[in-house]
């Protein structure tokens, strides 16, 4: 494993970490305070956060090494905006939408949790890119 793997999986993590807190934490706290009923009580996710820690860190381990296998000798900055929005479409809008299906949520929040989100992975891909250019 080389140093630019390891720092590129440790930048990957915070920024999963940082863009999820402020965003479902600050930006689309109101949202989630309207379907409470819907949501696990601050105690039991505080029991279960080990688990947001790991997927985090597994998402930013495949994150990086997906990156690193179809980098192509390109510019960086193209390469992350589309890697961004291919990991986007692959993983975060889909995701959002089949649980929009499935659970009672509100059509609006769903669409801000995508484009939130879909703004994170994009600037994630940038980051990763500029760090193994």
């Amino acid at each position: 494993m080389s140093w630019k793997f390891a720092i590129s999986v440790v930048v990957m993590f915070l920024m999963l970490f940082v863009l999820g807190w402020a965003g479902h934490s600050g930006l689309l706290k109101a949202d989630y305070a309207q379907i409470q009923a819907l949501m696990r009580p601050m105690p039991e996710v505080w029991v279960r956060f080990p688990f947001v820690l790991l997927a985090q860190l597994l998402t930013a381990l495949a994150f990086t090494w997906i990156y690193l296998q179809g980098q192509e000798d390109k510019p960086w900055l193209p390469q992350g905006i589309r890697y961004g929005i291919a990991i986007a479409v692959l993983s975060t809008i889909a995701t959002y939408l089949i649980y929009y299906a499935v659970q009672p949520m509100p059509g609006m929040l769903v669409l801000k949790q995508i484009i939130f989100d879909t703004i994170g992975v994009i600037l994630m891909g940038i980051i990763v890119a500029w760090l193994n250019k």
